[in-house]
Order: C-alpha cells, then sequence, then structure tokens
C-alpha cells in the first residue's frame, strides 16, 4: 500500500467520522426541538383544562378537625377554601417549574450541539468561501435566536391567569 493510498483512507475515516457526528447532532437538534414543543404544548393543555375546571367549578369548604400528634388543628370552611386554592396553585407553580427547567435545559444542550455543527460546518469547509462556491461559503452568517424563554415567559404568564382566576374564583 502506498503512502497515498493510505492518506487517502485515512482522509476518508475523517470524512467518514465528521459526517456521522454531523448526522448525529442534526438529528438530537431535531429530537429536542420536537420535545420542547410537546413539553409546551402539554403544559399549556394542563393549564387550558385546570383554567376551564377552575372557573366552572366552585372550591365548597367543610369544617375540619384534625388531630396531628397532640395538636388539635380546627378550620372553618373558609380557611379550607384557601387552603385547597393554594394547594392546587403550589402543584401548578411545581408543573411549571419542571417544565421551565426541562426548557432551560433543553437550550442549554441545543446550545452546545449548535457549536458543535458550527465546528463541523467549518472543518468540512462549508464556511470557507471559494471552496465550494466562486467567492462565496456555502453556509451564511447566522444569528441565535433563542425562543426557549418565550416558551418560559409563557408558562409564567399561563401561571400567573390560573392565580388570578383562583383568587377570584
Amino acid at each position: 500500500m502506498s503512502d497515498n493510498q493510505s492518506a487517502n483512507e485515512g482522509t476518508k475515516l475523517k470524512f467518514d467520522a465528521l459526517k456521522m457526528k454531523y448526522d448525529d447532532q442534526v438529528a438530537l437538534l431535531r429530537f429536542l426541538t420536537t420535545f420542547d414543543f410537546k413539553i409546551f404544548s402539554g403544559f399549556l393543555t394542563i393549564q387550558l383544562a385546570f383554567a376551564s375546571w377552575s372557573s366552572s367549578h366552585t372550591i365548597k369548604g367543610s369544617e375540619v378537625h384534625w388531630k396531628i400528634f397532640h395538636h388539635k388543628i380546627h378550620l372553618l370552611p373558609s380557611q379550607t377554601v384557601i387552603a385547597t386554592k393554594i394547594g392546587l396553585l403550589i402543584i401548578d407553580a411545581l408543573l411549571g417549574l419542571v417544565a421551565a427547567r426541562l426548557l432551560h435545559a433543553n437550550k442549554l444542550r441545543r446550545t452546545a450541539i449548535v457549536g458543535i455543527v458550527r465546528n463541523l460546518n467549518e472543518a468540512f469547509g462549508f464556511t470557507t468561501p471559494g471552496l465550494y462556491l466562486p467567492e462565496r461559503a456555502i453556509n451564511v452568517d447566522h444569528t441565535y435566536r433563542p425562543w426557549a424563554y418565550l416558551y418560559i415567559f409563557v408558562i409564567l404568564m399561563s401561571y400567573t391567569g390560573i392565580v388570578l382566576i383562583m383568587l377570584v374564583g
């Protein structure tokens, strides 16, 4: 085997490795985008169902007597209504926090993936003017536009809406 053949095989192996990494990262980016949309749309569906339920149902209080250890707890009906509403708001807030945390973590993953894809594009020569096209690069300059924060903002606003419904209802 000549040095030229061995160099060509080495170049082909490098190209195949880069292409495999590129395909893998692009597939992961697509998956994360779909996953984020499912998290967001699932959370909004839960919020809409909860808002619909809470605006059409009145939470009725009842008198409660508990004995915890040696302490007696007595709650009036108005207090149990407040406690129920606070409990529902806490559950809803936890759902929102989990959704927001998943979206934020995926944003960080996506940022890393985009950096890897940019490096791969550079390795393939897609950013080098004149390599494939006369006086132009295949890839154009790209501005990063994160949208995860928009999803998180909508989560906060939907929670605010639920709080208002619970306070008024």
